[in-house]
């Protein structure tokens, strides 16, 4: 289990005209077994599913201080006499810490990923670093 915010699951979200970490995850055919492609498909699966519930909590926000935008059910406005208390309300909303039920993606799943450095940042939460080897301090 990791613990992150709902403010850290939105920087995975994709955004229109621009894929996002999740989607070169996803989109990746260069890893070398199985085991690394259903890693990524199990991480991905419970991922997106975390965002969703996000994206009704939020979508219930903006319906409670806003109007949902015609032919447009998942998006919507917020009434400008709203904004101040609808953004308070956000940022309580995005603050609020989730466990997820995944693995971390070991750095050799990661390495084989064409993914940004801003990708990498989203994902730092789930990337598994190697450890460090020990440091001699002195010699006895």
């Amino acid at each position: 289990m990791i613990k992150i915010t709902y403010r850290e699951l939105s920087a995975l979200r994709e955004m229109p005209g621009h894929p996002g970490p999740l989607s070169r995850l996803g989109g990746t055919t260069t890893l070398d077994s199985f085991a690394s492609r259903w890693l990524v498909s199990r991480f991905l699966k419970v991922i997106v599913e975390a965002i969703q519930e996000y994206e009704k909590s939020l979508l219930a926000l903006g319906q409670t201080y806003g109007e949902v935008i015609p032919n447009k059910p998942d998006a919507f406005t917020i009434k400008p006499e709203n904004l101040k208390i609808f953004n308070e309300e956000r940022a309580k909303l995005e603050s609020i810490e989730v466990e997820v039920n995944v693995l971390p993606l070991p750095m050799a799943v990661v390495e084989q990923i064409a993914l940004t450095p801003f990708d990498v940042n989203a994902l730092e939460k789930f990337i598994a670093l190697p450890a460090a080897p020990p440091v001699l301090t002195s010699v006895p």
